[in-house]
């Protein structure tokens, strides 16, 4: 079982197969994006006289991501990508225009919402579905069906019975608010992925191509080098002083990683929280696609004895 496990864990983060044309679209695509992020942290549309929503820097990031997706990952799974069949070329296209269209009139949906309505229930019908398709082609089943459990719940809560009986909605409001609106899908969580967790994402990567991780990882393993247990605590030195630069722990992972040179599978990471933060658990490698079943329980409350007493 075990072996089957590391094999789907490796099969999992096997490198993707692409044409040449698709990999430069792909990669298009991303710079522009990054290039949004960067101008809209250093507020250059400002600079140059435009009054522009944060909310329109996330839809067309949006609309560029979802162009990404339906052009790098097939309908039936899997890591090659020679050829990009027609319907992948009109989804793009879809998700791409309507979310720059949405961009376009941001303002006036912002500055009179119910007359704009049927116009944003229009967007909505388009972009629900298509980001329900995207999070099936890179997530997999497991969270489009969290996510679809939610949204047919959004429409028959008024029939729950008990505690979890919600209010009842008219579809045409409903489908409007969700697709469109910055209480929904363009909420908090889409603003700090698109004007906070892409700098930090960039900036990792900036000091990665500098030489700045590697000197930070030289200076733990001068310190910590010839200990036993050397590289694990070459890791988590490096990590802490690359954190004190840098306060995002995916261009940490992503910048650091001693163990994976190594010989440590990827699928064998471990992302630990101390104790204090999410109960002091080890979040294993299975929730970003990696193999194994067990778990760290790192808290000192929580051990094989039982609760600690005092």
């Amino acid at each position: 079982m075990q072996k089957d496990s590391n094999e789907r864990g490796k099969k999992l983060l096997a490198e993707r197969t692409e044409a040449p044309h698709i990999k430069k679209l792909t990669l298009a695509l991303g710079a522009i994006t990054t290039l949004i992020v960067l101008t809209w942290a250093v507020e250059l549309w400002l600079r140059l006289g435009f009054e522009w929503f944060d909310e329109q820097a996330m839809v067309v990031c949006l609309g560029i991501t979802l162009g990404i997706i339906f052009i790098r990952f097939p309908f039936n799974g899997g890591t090659e990508r020679m050829t990009l069949p027609w319907y992948d070329v009109l989804l793009s296209l879809l998700g791409m225009g309507s979310c720059f269209y949405l961009a376009y009139i941001y303002g006036d949906i912002e500055s009179n919402p119910f007359a704009t309505r049927p116009t944003m229930f229009n967007i909505g019908i388009i972009l629900i579905p298509l980001v329900w398709e995207a999070l099936r082609r890179t997530t997999g089943w497991s969270l489009t069906l969290v996510f679809s459990v939610f949204i047919i719940y959004s429409f028959i809560g008024h029939l729950v019975p008990g505690m979890m009986r919600g209010l009842e909605q008219e579809p045409v409001r409903l489908i409007a608010e969700l697709g469109v609106t910055n209480v929904a899908m363009f909420g908090l969580p889409m603003k700090i992925i698109v004007l906070t967790v892409v700098l930090f994402i960039w900036m990792g990567q900036l000091l990665l191509h500098t030489g700045a991780s590697e000197w930070f990882t030289d200076l733990a393993a001068a310190i910590m080098g010839r200990s036993r247990g050397g590289s694990a605590k070459i890791a988590v030195v490096a990590s802490g002083l690359f954190g004190s630069i840098s306060g995002s722990a995916v261009s940490n992972v992503a910048s650091t990683g001693v163990n994976r040179r190594t010989d440590h599978a990827p699928h064998h990471g471990r992302r630990r929280v101390p104790d204090g933060g999410t109960a002091g658990t080890g979040i294993h490698g299975n929730y970003s696609g990696g193999a194994g079943t067990e778990r760290a329980l790192l808290s000192g409350r929580l051990r094989p004895g039982g609760p600690r007493s005092g």
